[in-house]
């Protein structure tokens, strides 16, 4: 026979959750509701898988250049201030260039310059960064008309500010690229906690 669960919430009351025996000794939680959030049977982290599309300049850029202001990764954390870890990131190069690039990424939707010049934060800006992710020439397959780049196992952690739950991006080129104005789609995999 399966023992109960009893948790105690914020505010000091206990509350007692039924449990099931699933045999060999195993017991998952029945569906119950702690801190606003419903469960049903074993708790798992979940994920999610969001795609932007930064807004790019037409013009030829030169290696270094400030390839995309900061774009909304938009619920890349559950909840105001909460964390996730981007493991995964795809980029869909539909202009063929297949340039390396840095991807920074910001808890902060904040200014990095002009786009195709070299960037410029001030170090209230710098503050804000989570980390960069370097997409490098060699990560791209070529699809004939497309090339795309998938980096697996990234591992950062990243954090919304207190007030949000998206994250930002901004990328730096590597190379001498030219791109129509929506020509790269990136992909991001969170695992949120």
């Amino acid at each position: 026979m399966a023992d109960n669960i009893t948790i105690k919430d914020g505010n000091g009351a206990n509350t007692t959750l039924g449990t099931k025996d699933l045999g060999s000794g195993v017991h998952a939680p029945k569906h119950y509701n702690v801190a606003g959030e419903e469960f049903i049977g074993f708790i798992a982290s979940p994920a999610d898988i969001i795609s932007v599309t930064p807004t790019l300049d037409t013009s030829i850029y030169a290696s270094g250049d400030l390839m995309f202001e900061q774009t909304t990764i938009a619920s890349a954390v559950r909840v105001n201030g909460g964390r996730a870890i981007l493991q995964s990131l795809t980029v869909i190069d539909e202009d063929d260039q297949g340039v390396a690039f840095d991807l920074w990424i910001s808890s902060a939707n904040s200014d990095f310059g002009t786009l195709n010049s070299a960037p410029s934060i001030s170090d209230a800006v710098s503050r804000d960064l989570l980390g960069y992710i370097a997409i490098a020439t060699g990560d791209y397959k070529d699809l004939g008309g497309v090339k795309v780049a998938t980096l697996r196992n990234i591992g950062l952690l990243v954090e919304a500010n207190s007030t949000s739950n998206s994250i930002y991006a901004a990328g730096v080129t590597g190379g001498t690229p030219t791109y129509t104005a929506s020509g790269v789609k990136i992909i991001f995999g969170f695992v949120q906690g």
